[in-house]
């Protein structure tokens, strides 16, 4: 990509960013309404929320697990579905920045894996 923008004439410009605690970041109602929107099915819908109700969680310290405390902000750490309910909640906010299209064709584009973002731009 940024060979073939050099060779065009253009400059890249690109920001890296790693989202810090990306779990406890997301907010519940929109991770609810990112889930909506992809359709995830309704039956699925209400097991995923089922799950992000009431929930524990303890700390592990040298072999040894806290008391048990209740949240009711962002995701479960180690938990597997976690992953992919982070990535919906991000594929909402990249989606309604509009990102039709790619850096050839565009002045900026978001590229996202995980909880990474690279934002890209370039000159005219």
């Amino acid at each position: 990509m940024m060979e073939k923008n050099w060779a065009h004439g253009f400059d890249l410009h690109m920001l890296f960013i790693d989202f810090e605690q990306a779990f406890n970041s997301v907010n519940r109602r929109q991770l609810s309404a990112a889930l909506e929107e992809v359709g995830i099915p309704q039956k699925l819908f209400k097991l995923i929320e089922m799950s992000l109700r009431d929930t524990k969680a303890a700390v592990k310290i040298n072999n040894r697990k806290t008391r048990t405390f209740g949240f009711n902000t962002g995701l479960k750490q180690g938990d597997g579905l976690s992953t992919a309910l982070f990535i919906i909640a991000l594929h909402k906010v990249i989606w309604e920045i509009d990102q039709r299209g790619t850096i050839f064709n565009k002045l900026s584009q978001i590229c996202a894996y995980a909880d990474n973002l690279v934002l890209i731009t370039k000159t005219k």
